[in-house]
């Protein structure tokens, strides 16, 4: 676990990890930026908690898009939930109660990409049998409680970067209990699916914040 937030590193570490990338990773209050029309519809009638995190994820998107050197555009919401990224672009978003995060890459790069960001103290261990395999459950049984809480919050949060990940792909989500993870090296994990297919991915630790990343390379490659 890294003994302190520095968001700004994150960023720098996706983009060294997910090569051709730009990566923000950012408090949704510093994220309050201004809708498109289109975008607006999807939150007309939210609760104000709802607009912000909204509001967020798409001023990391612009933000990231900036990065990128392209103009900034809007990010629609499909009929999953999922973003809707303008041609020649893939991407995720993700986001906490507090902090916001976006990774971009041009399409010509990668098939898709997926984020994760979520709080480890919002984690309870009566959640394990929904989202970790008997395997994954019997790894952190040995574990002192606060190692296991922030372990199973990681393997949460790559099971969810993967599913963001394959669902513009395969237009449906995967299920959490059919993917396990597995902490390989440093800051890096494998992912593997109950057909056989397998991925590596990233991740960062902190006490109040865990972040996941991984990409589906263009088919043939």
């Amino acid at each position: 676990m890294l003994p302190r937030k520095d968001l700004r590193a994150a960023e720098h570490f996706l983009e060294g990890a997910v090569p051709g990338c730009a990566a923000l990773v950012r408090p949704i209050a510093c994220l309050q930026g201004r809708l498109f029309p289109a975008e607006e519809k999807h939150i007309c009638g939210s609760a104000s908690k709802r607009q912000r995190e909204f509001i967020a994820t798409r001023t990391a998107a612009r933000e990231a898009m900036r990065k990128l050197g392209l103009p900034p555009q809007p990010v629609l919401k499909g009929q999953g939930g999922e973003p809707l990224w303008p041609a020649g672009i893939v991407g995720s978003l993700s986001h906490t109660d507090r902090v916001c995060g976006c990774i971009l890459a041009p399409r010509k790069r990668y098939l898709s990409l997926g984020l994760d960001l979520e709080d480890p103290r919002r984690m309870k261990e009566r959640l394990f049998p929904r989202i970790l395999t008997p395997e994954e459950r019997d790894t952190l049984s040995i574990l002192p409680r606060p190692r296991s809480l922030l372990l199973a919050t990681a393997i949460f949060s790559a099971k969810e970067a993967c599913i963001k990940c394959f669902y513009p792909v395969l237009g449906t989500s995967l299920r959490l209990k059919e993917m396990r993870v597995r902490f390989t090296r440093e800051n890096k994990f494998e992912i593997m699916g109950a057909k056989g297919w397998r991925l590596e991915g990233v991740y960062l630790l902190y006490e109040d914040l865990v972040i996941t990343a991984l990409a589906l390379p263009p088919r043939g490659k």
